[in-house]
């Protein structure tokens, strides 16, 4: 309303929106599988972030253990990237890209399919952070502020590189930056000035799009 976030506004005025329910329970580790397969939890499986093995030893629940196919195996070529809870990625084939999110332990040949990307990705991104532990940070919100602008210029980066494969049927990209900045800081101008970064991003995506 204040005309801070004009793409935001004009994707709300020109776009299509509808209610949505979340998953039951509504948590993380139940909610991208159920978004990336369109399916209940009863059909993917995954219920928490940890699993107990038969020694009842924890380990994290991974891509491995979804049930359901994902939407970008179904529709090809597929571009998706920072997806919570999809490493191991899977070789999507030569002509789609996939760069895995949350829950990813570190950037190999299990993050990022296939190797024609991983090439590219490793000479243009060295320094490419899959995510930031806002946990770390209590008591040095400053230095959070300023590593998480360098989360979402490296987000960036990565979409516009992926940006430049345009035989996709269907582009799949997730910001994550927002959810890590409000679990730490409710100030509303720290806010509103993260907003229109986010603003920025989507106009270019509208543009690219038309």
């Amino acid at each position: 309303d204040g005309g801070e976030l004009p793409n935001f506004e004009r994707l709300l005025t020109e776009g299509a929106s509808g209610p949505l329910r979340s998953t039951t329970p509504a948590n993380t580790p139940v909610a991208w599988p159920s978004i990336a397969t369109g399916t209940w939890p009863d059909k993917h499986g995954l219920y928490e972030f940890m699993k107990l093995d038969s020694a009842y030893k924890q380990s994290p629940y991974s891509s491995a253990d979804v049930r359901q196919p994902p939407l970008w195996e179904l529709v090809s070529p597929s571009v998706v990237a920072n997806v919570p809870m999809t490493y191991p990625t899977s070789d999507p084939g030569e002509e789609s890209g996939v760069v895995s999110g949350m829950m990813t332990p570190q950037i190999d040949g299990d993050a990022v399919e296939p190797d024609s990307l991983r090439a590219e990705f490793q000479r243009r991104l060295p320094d490419y952070e899959i995510d930031i532990k806002w946990r770390d940070y209590a008591g040095r919100e400053r230095e959070f502020l300023s590593d998480l602008g360098d989360v979402l210029r490296g987000r960036r980066e990565l979409m516009e590189m992926l940006m430049e494969n345009e035989a996709w049927r269907l582009f799949f990209f997730v910001y994550v930056a927002p959810d890590r900045l409000q679990h730490l800081i409710w100030d509303e101008e720290t806010l509103l000035e993260h907003y229109g970064k986010l603003d920025d991003v989507l106009g270019d995506v509208m543009a690219y799009c038309e």
